[in-house]
Parts: C-alpha cells; structure tokens; sequence
C-alpha cells in the first residue's frame, strides 16, 4: 500500500488539516469506499494509517484528479 510509514506527533497534527476520511475521498470522487481502498492498495492514492483509519492527503486526490482526467483526454 502507498503509505506515509512514520510520522511524529507534531507532524500529524500539521497534516491532519489536510487529510481527508476514505468516505469523503468516496464522495468526492463519486466512487465506492471500497474502490478507494482499493487505490489505496494499488498505490494510486496516497494515504497515512493512523489509529486503524486511512487518511488521504487532499493532494493526493488532487494529484489522482489530474492525472485520471489528463488520461482521459
């Protein structure tokens, strides 16, 4: 899986601003929570496991937009 292996305290409560839950990647994106964890798997999302849960960087789908609109030009 794309993760962020070891992160600090300080430096996840910088990032956590900009972490998104998978749900809402999931509705961002318009797909199924279990399709996102499946890019996840795949490392085509980028994500930190904190506490049991997955959290995407915005970037991350930022980056995923932008490259999956660009491939389907």
């Amino acid at each position: 899986m794309a993760e962020i292996e070891e992160i600090t305290l300080e430096e996840w409560e910088r990032l956590r601003k900009e972490l998104l839950e998978v749900r809402q990647v999931a509705q961002i994106l318009n797909y199924s929570v279990s399709h996102i964890y499946r890019l996840i798997d795949e490392g085509r999302i980028l994500a930190v496991r904190r506490g049991g849960r997955w959290f995407i960087p915005r970037q991350s789908v930022e980056d995923y937009l932008r490259d999956h609109t660009e491939a389907s030009m």
